[in-house]
């Protein structure tokens, strides 16, 4: 898949630093600044460069996010994740990077739930009243993901399996925001692993008989893809 990772990376858009600061360093508003932003594109990472930053972004997430509020970090990851946003993401999808990089990112993703969003989401379901900005990010992380696999196609099968296991890894994380999250995403990509998907949380249940009720339900739907 060769796609491109640029999208409103402005010409003062160098550094790693240049690139955190352009990414989180906003006012929050409604709509976020990156529907707003009408700089046209007169420098462009390379899509290595996107791998590498997010690489180092999402292994040691506190260190470089502390100077920003919840809400601004929010803003900007989703901006990160979402195509809607950015096409940031797309860049640990490009084949013209190469694998091995590309897998220190993605296997980087569960370093930013177990080291961030563990300490900065409240540890509640996503519809409930106590969570706090990033729980939103944290919840629509493996939904708004631009890949959920293409198990048709074997050259593929390395990086939908690596990306099930993240999930899957995240499911051992002791905090229901990141449960979620990660059943979230298994219930978008039962469609197409329905058997690996069935025994990833086949496992979790019986790992978990104490859980609340209301993730076991959400654990049960997502088993057979019910979700939204």
């Amino acid at each position: 898949m060769m796609v491109s990772a640029k999208n409103n990376i402005s010409g003062r858009v160098k550094s790693f630093e240049d690139w955190i600061d352009y990414v989180f360093n906003h006012p929050v508003t409604e709509p976020a600044w990156y529907f707003k932003d009408i700089e046209k594109d007169n420098w462009v990472l390379s899509e290595d460069a996107v791998v590498e930053y997010m690489t180092r972004l999402f292994a040691n997430p506190a260190a470089f996010l502390e100077p920003f509020s919840n809400a601004q970090v929010n803003q900007g990851l989703q901006y990160l994740v979402s195509p809607s946003c950015s096409s940031q993401m797309f860049a640990l999808l490009n084949e013209s990077v190469s694998w091995e990089k590309r897998k220190e990112a993605l296997l980087a993703i569960y370093a930013l739930f177990e080291r961030y969003f563990v300490k900065y989401c409240a540890n509640v379901l996503a519809r409930d009243e106590k969570r706090k900005p990033l729980n939103n990010v944290c919840f629509m992380w493996w939904d708004v993901f631009p890949w959920h696999g293409r198990p048709k196609e074997p050259k593929y099968a390395e990086i939908d399996g690596l990306i099930l296991s993240v999930m899957e890894k995240i499911l051992f994380i002791s905090h229901t925001a990141c449960q979620e999250s990660a059943l979230h995403g298994l219930g978008h990509w039962q469609i197409s692993y329905p058997e690996r998907v069935k025994k990833i949380i086949d496992d979790f249940l019986a790992r978990n008989p104490e859980m609340l009720p209301e993730l076991r339900e959400y654990a049960l739907r997502a088993r057979t893809g019910r979700i939204q």
